[in-house]
């Protein structure tokens, strides 16, 4: 990934949240912090969950509970 890349990517942006292969996972995600990692990777907070494919509920129970995970940037979709 080059620099403009990670560039677009800001604490407080809000995202969305999906794969791109089987997985049918969708979520309304804020980036806390961007890491500092070359394969590009931000901490998310989780604010809405469309579909949680994830087969334990993972993303909901993040929504629930306000917890964070790290994700990688290439599945993130910048909206604001």
């Amino acid at each position: 990934m080059n620099n403009q890349y990670f560039e677009k990517f800001y604490s407080g942006a809000l995202c969305l949240y999906s794969f791109d292969n089987e997985n049918k996972s969708k979520a309304l995600v804020e980036i806390v912090r961007v890491l500092d990692n070359p394969l590009g990777v931000a901490e998310v907070k989780f604010h809405r969950v469309f579909v949680d494919d994830t087969g334990n509920g993972f993303f909901n129970y993040l929504y629930r509970t306000g917890g964070t995970m790290n994700v990688s940037l290439k599945y993130l979709d910048l909206i604001v």
